[in-house]
């Protein structure tokens, strides 16, 4: 065998390494999550069942942990009712968004909070949306 041939088998080899590295990671989330995590990179919503309500906030209990969801002016809130019986057809009046206001929600509830910023980590924060839904 030649010097030549023995060149370009190395060669080939380093290519191959290469790409075997260069691919190795490929199972891993774009995202920022791995497979073997259940960490988000970003987090914009929670949801609970709402624990206290006053004039600003409102206090909504995750799964145990609790989050104190700040309100102002600019949240809104809409209530989406489901029937008991679902009628067939229902169209677009199934599930139907209606606008209401904090004075509308009650402790028990539940509730998912909307906020425009990234939420992960934090006890408090302020929603720019609340939204319940009603079994009627």
């Amino acid at each position: 065998m030649s010097w030549k041939g023995v060149i370009i088998g190395i060669i080939a080899l380093i290519i191959l390494f290469v790409l075997v590295i260069g691919f190795r990671g490929g199972d891993s989330d774009k995202s920022g999550t791995s497979n073997d995590s259940d960490q988000v990179a970003e987090v914009f919503s929670r949801a609970g069942k709402i624990s206290s309500i006053s004039s600003d906030r409102l206090e909504i209990n995750s799964n145990g942990t609790f989050y104190t969801v700040l309100v102002d002016s600019k949240t809104e809130f809409i209530k989406r009712t489901i029937p008991k019986k679902i009628v067939p057809r229902a169209g677009k009046d199934f599930f139907k968004p209606e606008p209401i206001s904090l004075s509308d929600l009650n402790v028990g509830d539940v509730a998912s909070v909307v906020s425009n910023i990234d939420i992960g980590g934090r006890a408090e924060f302020r929603a720019d949306q609340v939204q319940i839904v009603i079994v009627e």
